[in-house]
């Protein structure tokens, strides 16, 4: 296998949120104020603004920091939770479809299952977003006492996994690693959160995991839906398995364990 560097792309600092499309043609990532997508496939024809390459298209958000992108199911919107906006960048027509005020927003996706943006905010709060812009409405569904990210729906059976998060009153400048066999469940200051019936209900339904000692940074799952993958402040992995029993209405999930 031989693998080398074929371009690189002039970033300004602190960007932190890239995603690849669902198809892995188009790579979406900050770059300040600004979301830009590389595209693989169309590199000679894919437009973009003046003084841009024409392989990457820009888009100006105007939201001052950027927190979560995320692609919908066939990658015809790309999704961007800033601290004060939501936004859902039409990629067809390349303009912006919507955004709405609130606190800092942390995560979005757009639910199949309840055909609607789903929103996290710093304060704890989960939200939906129903209707079509720019006349959708916004509603806080659940309020949590810590606030929620890394939003992931699994299609079936339908179950909303995320990841607690730190306030910012809580956040450690420094990192800390520790040894996971060292720890105790009262060590854990976030968790893996997940919503077995969220379609009806957020607050009667949440069930909480052992997380990690200090933030919780990502969240993936397999494509078979059969782990799911944490990383934290703390310096570990952690992996949980998914079992579904033959009532899908009762998924269990458990930690399988940590690596460093």
């Amino acid at each position: 296998i031989e693998a080398k560097k074929n371009q690189g792309i002039s970033l300004k600092p602190n960007n932190k949120e890239v995603k690849f499309s669902n198809l892995g043609h188009l790579f979406a990532f900050d770059n300040g104020a600004n979301v830009q997508i590389y595209d693989f496939l169309n590199m000679t024809v894919f437009t973009g603004l003046p003084n841009q390459p024409q392989h990457i298209r820009n888009f100006g958000t105007s939201t001052p920091r950027i927190n979560c992108l995320n692609w919908t199911a066939l990658d015809k919107h790309l999704l961007i939770a800033g601290q004060d906006h939501v936004i859902d960048w039409k990629l067809k027509d390349e303009h912006k479809l919507s955004d709405k005020m609130n606190d800092n927003y942390l995560s979005i996706i757009y639910s199949e299952q309840l055909q609607n943006y789903i929103t996290t905010g710093e304060k704890g709060s989960i939200n939906l977003i129903e209707g079509k812009f720019p006349e959708a409405t916004e509603h806080v569904k659940a309020s949590f006492d810590m606030p929620m990210k890394e939003l992931v729906e699994m299609k079936y059976p339908d179950v909303l996994f995320c990841t607690t998060t730190l306030m910012k009153s809580q956040k450690n400048s420094g990192n800390q690693q520790i040894n996971p066999n060292e720890l105790t469940n009262k060590s854990f200051t976030t968790s893996l959160r997940y919503f077995p019936e969220f379609k009806t209900t957020f607050e009667d339904s949440v069930v909480d995991l052992p997380g990690h000692f200090g933030d919780t940074r990502r969240l993936r799952m397999n494509y078979e839906c059969t782990k799911i993958f944490t990383c934290g402040d703390d310096g570990c992995i952690n992996i949980y398995s998914v079992t579904i029993p033959q009532d899908i209405n009762s998924t269990y999930i458990e930690e399988s364990g940590n690596v460093f």
